[in-house]
């Protein structure tokens, strides 16, 4: 068993409430299974008694903060995934994805304000709005008038956001 390996949570270990001594309680408990006051006491430079409470799941903040800061990173690291349920490093990778997705998004976006500023430039003539075109702007919304809409019984009509051509 290691002290920050995957491992050391098991599938079978839940913690039903988001409560950080009961956490620490339960990550003492898997750490050392026996003598579990006196080994916390030592590892984390605690007093007994403070240890034993801490083994009940009662510890005061600053039992929390001298536990959290004697157990470094590892420590913090499983405090962590039993509270939210992800390791550090699958909250990193949903992060990236989500900034990957933003980007994209955006990307998407500028495109196509440059295609309408290119449309209302004249640049591009519209024959027939595609379906990225929103919904509103492809029945009368902003840059295309009502009467351009369907008016193009004769024949196409241009339609660049300055009157018709």
């Amino acid at each position: 068993m290691t002290y920050a390996g995957a491992e050391f949570l098991s599938d079978d270990w839940q913690v039903s409430t988001r409560n950080v001594g009961g956490v620490l309680r339960a990550v003492a408990r898997r750490l050392w299974p026996t003598n579990t006051a006196k080994q916390a006491a030592n590892a984390w430079g605690l007093e007994l008694t403070t240890a034993v409470n801490l083994t009940k799941g009662h510890a005061s903040e600053r039992t929390i903060t001298k536990a959290l800061l004697a157990g470094d990173w590892p420590l913090l690291m499983q405090l962590g995934e039993a509270l939210y349920g992800d390791t550090y490093a699958e909250h990193l990778l949903t992060v990236a994805q989500e900034a990957e997705h933003a980007r994209a998004q955006a990307a998407e976006r500028a495109a196509y304000v440059a295609r309408l500023e290119r449309i209302a430039a004249g640049v591009e003539r519209v024959d027939h709005l595609s379906s990225d075109v929103p919904h509103r702007q492809r029945h009368g919304g902003a840059g295309v008038r009502g009467d351009d809409v369907g008016a193009a019984k004769g024949g196409a009509r241009q339609v660049t956001g300055r009157g018709r051509s």
